[in-house]
């Protein structure tokens, strides 16, 4: 989250695991799936990102929710590390791909 913010993102870390409420009722998220990490990038682009271990593998429905970001003209990914998110950055602002510089 640091380096999305150090580039100039909005950044909101989700926690999509739904509600327990005092007397022990559950109330499930809105929508199964949600990624990890939601950002605007410095020129409004929106990014869904989902976090996982080396080994993690992704839920139909977050990858459903990524493709569904992606068709309506956000960017959506998986990332496994800080290198790994440091590089699609770097890559974004390369190509001029709705990153200032």
């Amino acid at each position: 989250m640091e380096i999305l913010e150090w580039n100039g993102f909005v950044v909101v870390k989700v926690n999509n695991g739904g509600i327990r409420k005092e007397n022990g009722q559950f109330i499930p998220p809105r929508r199964k799936g949600v990624s990890d990490i939601l950002a605007c990038s410095p020129a409004g682009r929106f990014w869904a990102i989902e976090v996982k271990r080396p080994d993690g593998v992704t839920s139909p429905e977050q990858e459903r929710f990524i493709e569904d970001v992606k068709s309506k003209g956000g960017i959506g990914f998986v990332v496994r590390s800080v290198d790994e998110m440091t590089s699609i950055i770097e890559n974004h602002k390369k190509f001029g791909l709705n990153i200032k510089t």
